[in-house]
C-alpha cells in the first residue's frame, strides 16, 4: 500500500505514522483493557474491542482503494507527485496483477537475508516487552502491583516512548536518504536504532535502580522504533512491485523470533544460578547480544539495489 500511494521520499514518514499509532494502541491497550474488564468482565470486553474491529474493517472496505488511479478524489497532480522519483511504482506496476513470485531470485538475495536477520534479531530481542517486562520489574525492582492502574502505566509506557520514536525514524530517514543517499539514508538509522537499543537494554538490565532501570527500557524503545518504520520501508524499497511478499517474508522470520522468546526466557530462568536479579541479568544480556547483532545485520543491507529495477528507475 504504502509503495503504491507515496513516492519513495515519503514512505519513511508514512510507515513512521502507521507504527507510531501501532504503538500508541499498545499504550493504551492495557488500561483500555484493563477499565473494560473491570466494568463489564474480560469476556464482555473483548466483544467490545472485536465489535471496534469489525466496524473499521466495513469502513476501510468501502473507503480504500488500492491504487490511487482507482480513487476519484485523487487528482492528476496527487498522481504526478506520488510516480515522481526513483522506485516508485508506474500504474501498471501498481496494478493488481503480475507474474508469479520468483522465489528463486528471492531467496538467494543476501540483501533479504539480511534483512531478514536484523527482523529476527529485534524481534526476538522487543518481544520481551508484552510478555515478560511486567515480572521483570516486579522481582527485580519490586513494583507492586496492587494498584492496577500503575501495572497499566507502567506497561503501556515503552509503547508510547516507542511510538515517538517511530514518528521520528521515519522522518528522518527520509531525511537522511537526501543527503546520504539510499543506502546508508536506510542503514544508519538501522544501526544508531537497534545498537542504541541493546545499549540502553543491556545496563537497564543490570542497574539496581527502579527509575533508572524503567528509563532506560523505555529509552531502548524510542530507539528501537525509530528503526521499525526504516525497516518496512526497506521493504518496499527493495521489492518494488513484489513488496508485500518482501514485507511479509521478512515480518515472518521477525515473527519466529518472537515466538521463541517468551518460551526460552523460563527456561533460561529456571536453570541459571545466581540469585533472582543476576538471573535477570543474564537474560537480558542475552537479549541485548541479540540486538547487537541485529545492528550488524544493517551493514548487509542495501537499500540502492533493489531485487527487481522498477521501469522508472534512476541512478544515485
Amino acid at each position: 500500500m504504502v509503495g503504491n500511494w507515496f513516492p519513495y521520499r515519503e514512505r519513511g514518514v508514512a510507515l513512521g505514522a502507521v507504527w507510531t499509532t501501532a504503538r500508541l494502541g499498545g499504550a493504551i491497550a492495557p488500561f483500555v483493557i484493563g477499565t473494560l474488564t473491570r466494568t463489564f468482565g474480560w469476556r464482555r470486553a473483548f466483544w467490545v474491542l472485536g465489535a471496534i474491529g469489525v466496524a473499521w474493517c466495513v469502513l476501510f472496505a468501502w473507503w480504500f482503494r488500492d491504487r490511487p488511479e482507482d480513487k476519484p478524489e485523487c487528482n492528476d497532480a496527487e498522481l504526478d507527485q506520488i510516480r515522481a522519483g526513483p522506485y516508485s511504482f508506474t500504474a501498471e506496476e501498481a496494478g493488481h496483477a503480475h507474474a508469479p513470485v520468483p522465489w528463486a531470485q528471492l531467496l538467494l538475495s543476501p540483501n533479504l537475508w539480511a534483512i531478514c536477520l536484523a527482523s529476527f534479531c529485534v524481534c526476538f530481542a522487543w518481544w520481551f516487552y508484552p510478555s515478560w517486562y511486567p515480572k521483570f520489574l516486579k522481582e527485580v525492582h519490586q513494583f507492586s502491583y496492587e494498584d492496577s492502574v500503575l501495572k497499566e502505566v507502567l506497561e503501556g509506557l515503552p509503547f508510547l516512548c516507542g511510538a515517538a520514536g517511530c514518528l521520528v525514524g521515519g522522518r528522518l530517514s527520509d531525511r537522511l536518504v537526501l543527503v546520504a543517499g539510499r543506502r546508508w539514508g536506510r542503514s544508519l538509522l538501522g544501526l544508531f536504532g537497534f545498537g542504541g537499543a541493546a545499549l540502553c537494554f543491556l545496563v537497564g538490565g543490570l542497574v539496581r535502580d527502579a527509575a533508572v532501570a524503567v528509563t532506560l527500557l523505555s529509552l531502548a524503545c524510542f530507539i528501537n522504533d525509530m528503526a521499525i518504520p526504516v525497516i518496512w520501508a526497506l521493504s518496499a524499497d527493495i521489492g518494488g512491485r513484489y513488496a508485500g511478499t518482501v514485507s511479509g517474508f521478512m515480518n515472518m522470520v521477525g515473527g519466529l523470533g518472537a515466538i521463541i522468546t517468551p518460551v526460552l526466557i523460563p527456561q533460561l530462568y529456571n536453570s541459571l544460578p545466581g540469585s533472582v536479579p543476576e538471573r535477570w541479568g543474564i537474560i537480558m544480556a542475552v537479549l541485548a547480544v541479540s540486538w547487537f547483532i541485529g545492528a550488524l545485520a544493517w551493514l548487509g543491507i542495501d537499500a540502492s539495489k533493489p531485487l527487481f529495477a522498477p521501469q522508472n528507475s534512476v541512478e544515485n
